[in-house]
Order: C-alpha cells, then structure tokens, then sequence
C-alpha cells in the first residue's frame, strides 16, 4: 500500500483562496523611467505593493470588497477629514522653459521637478502643486502676495504687462470668505504665455471706506 505524503504548496502547485477561487499570482507594477502626467495618475492607486495585490485579487474575483479593509465602497473625498482637497492645478505653456524662468522668478522659487519631454513643470505651493503643461488649458489663478501694490510696481518695472491696476475689491465684515476686518485687494497681470494671473493682498480695513460690493 503506497502513502501519499501531504505536499505543501509550492510554485508548480497553484493555491485557493478563500473562496476556492485560484489564486493567481499578481504581477509587480511595471515602473517606466519618466512619468507623465497621464502615468502618475494612472499609478496612483498602486504605489504600494499591498494596494497593487488587492487590486489584482479585486479584479480576479468580483465579490472581493471595494474599498478600505473594514469599509465600504469610497464614495470620494481624500482629504484628513474626509473632504477633498484640491492638490494641482494645472497651466498652459508654449514655451516650458520660458514660463518656467517667469514663474520662478514672480513665485521666489525654483521648480520642484521638470520632465521635457513630455513637457512638464511643477512648482510647490503650501501643498497644492502648480503644473506648467504644454497640453493644458489656460487657467485663472490667483497668487497670495504681501501686498499687491508693490508687487505690480516690482512687475513692471522688469517688464511684465499689468492687466488689471491694484484695487480694492472686497471689505470683510467677518471670516466666511477671507480674513474679517481686512480689505482685499487684487491686481491682474500677464505671464510670459499670455496667461492672466491674479495678485491678491490683504490690508486693514477703512471703516470711512466702503467699496461696492
């Protein structure tokens, strides 16, 4: 009489899952040499291996559950408290190295990584990236300065075209929308890729001074 001994799996040897499902060993997620802005977000969900595994056992088997261990399906919002954030913004180039000498310079900053090609800049603010994208639409952002009267000045004195003279645009009487007690203060200019920007500065309020708001 032949015993069989009892064999442990091994790598000829395909296991089961919980299930009884075969488990299928799951690939390590190709790493290209350059990503561009297409690849970050398309890998953004397996930049672990851990994430990479549950999304490959997701994928094999329908009924296996979505979203966090213990949770149910994400239905958004990625912030600490549950809420979104706003993480990039992006801003149309024609020139990358161009825009990117103008925005280190009215920014104070170098840049934070530059892929050419594809044609990318970002530049780190207060933990919102600024993406300078040779593909993107234009965009209106506004940037925080001291105070926007002597920002302009220093603007035009180094060339850059004014769109819009410093002026009073809004007083807060409370918090909601900025800081209570200070007048807001906007002036509008044109980058090097003939993009508008907005200049923004707050200063006390006049209480002799009420602009129509």
């Amino acid at each position: 009489m032949t015993s069989t001994a009892a064999r442990t799996p091994g790598p000829s040897t395909p296991t089961k899952t919980a299930r009884g499902l075969p488990a299928r060993p799951c690939p390590v997620p190709p790493r290209p040499a350059v990503l561009t802005l297409l690849e970050i977000q398309e890998f953004r969900h397996a930049v672990t291996q851990k994430h990479w595994n549950r999304r490959c056992m997701r994928d094999q088997n329908p009924e296996f559950p979505k979203g966090r261990p213990g949770q149910g399906a994400r239905s958004g919002g990625g912030g600490q408290n549950g809420g979104m954030e706003l993480v990039q913004v992006a801003q149309r180039v024609t020139d990358l190295d161009r825009a990117v000498a103008f925005y280190e310079e009215l920014l104070g900053k170098k840049v934070a990584a530059k892929f050419d090609p594809p044609g990318l800049a970002f530049f780190l603010l207060d933990g919102t990236r600024l993406l300078l994208d040779r593909v993107a639409p234009s965009s209106l952002i506004y940037l925080a300065v001291d105070d926007v009267e002597f920002s302009v000045e220093s603007l035009r004195k180094r060339g850059v075209a004014i769109t819009t003279e410093p002026h009073v645009i809004f007083q807060h009487s409370n918090d909601t929308l900025g800081p209570a007690g200070k007048d807001e203060w906007m002036a509008f200019i044109t980058d090097s890729e003939g993009n508008t920007v907005g200049l923004v500065s707050y200063s006390d309020s006049d209480p002799n001074d009420q602009p129509n708001n």
